[in-house]
């Protein structure tokens, strides 16, 4: 078991795929870079200087413009949407590229179906989520270059309510809590990418395998999204709430619970180790 580890993570992190995901994420850091120049230079040119104004008496800081915690700017837009593509670029698209070549065949005849597919589980989870939690470390780091820090006080701005992830760390430990959300973006990405074990096999494109996980998470929340806004439930205030909380597009911002993302993350391993273990275990040899 860990020989077919070790090679699956050796596989995985020569893939070319990899870099390309990490490229991708790098571009984000510097739209994320980019916006916070402009946003800061518009700041200043409005109430900069003024008579009782500062950065400080503003709430104007670095935890609160940067990536992960802007919601508004086109880079967080962005990452809201390319995120779960990004996760299943670098290896999502392994097994069934082994499918149609033949490797999968020679592989398991030597180490077992079984070991074969836990291997390659762990290697796209954590691929997956360390392409995305190193994409929002490295862009919250960029954006400290031009972004002045201050701690955040609840009594000037608001950033995280009452009863979002680690709130209270937040308002004590800005950095802390960076580290700890960085941590659940690993979980998340990581899960998110095993979604690829849903992709027919028929599928000849990785680029098309690296797809079903934006188009299940995509459809997933429109579906949420339509029930919360036709009614059915409108009025249902804590039904709703747990339909909202549930939506994993935004996991570039830690505004929910963590009970609600790790609900999210143990939802999706369920069933991707289930419908993953039917696939690769219990798929007969061609």
């Amino acid at each position: 078991m860990r020989k077919a580890i070790k090679t699956e993570f050796w596989k995985a992190f020569h893939n070319p795929l990899l870099w390309l995901a990490l490229a991708g994420g790098a571009v984000v850091v510097i739209i994320s870079v980019r916006d916070c120049i402009v946003h800061f230079a518009e700041w200043k040119s409005r109430v900069y200087g003024s008579a009782g104004v500062s950065l400080r008496s503003e709430g104007y800081s670095l935890f609160v413009f940067a990536l992960p915690y802007d919601r508004h700017s086109f880079s967080a837009g962005l990452f809201r949407y390319i995120w779960p593509i990004l996760a299943a670029m670098p290896y999502g698209s392994s097994y069934i590229q082994e499918r149609r070549s033949g490797v999968y065949n020679q592989v398991v005849t030597r180490i077992g179906r079984k070991k074969y597919f836990f291997a390659k589980y762990l290697a796209v989870f954590v691929t997956g989520g360390a392409v995305l939690a190193l994409t929002q470390a490295a862009a919250l780091l960029a954006d400290a270059m031009v972004l002045p820090y201050w701690k955040i006080h609840v009594t000037l701005i608001e950033v995280l309510t009452n009863g979002a992830f680690l709130s209270e760390l937040f308002y004590e430990n800005a950095w802390l809590h960076a580290l700890a959300w960085f941590g659940m973006v690993f979980l998340l990405g990581g899960s998110a990418a095993c979604l690829t074990f849903f992709a027919w096999t028929g599928l000849r494109l990785w680029t098309l395998v690296s797809i079903v996980p934006f188009a299940i998470i995509f459809v997933t929340n429109a579906v949420l999204d339509r029930i919360t806004g036709t009614g059915i439930i409108h009025n249902t205030g804590i039904i709703r709430k747990a339909f909202n909380v549930l939506n994993i597009m935004e996991i570039n911002h830690p505004a929910y619970p963590g009970f609600s993302r790790l609900l999210v993350v143990g939802v999706i391993v369920a069933a991707t180790l289930a419908v993953g273990y039917i696939q690769v275990v219990k798929h007969e040899l061609d």
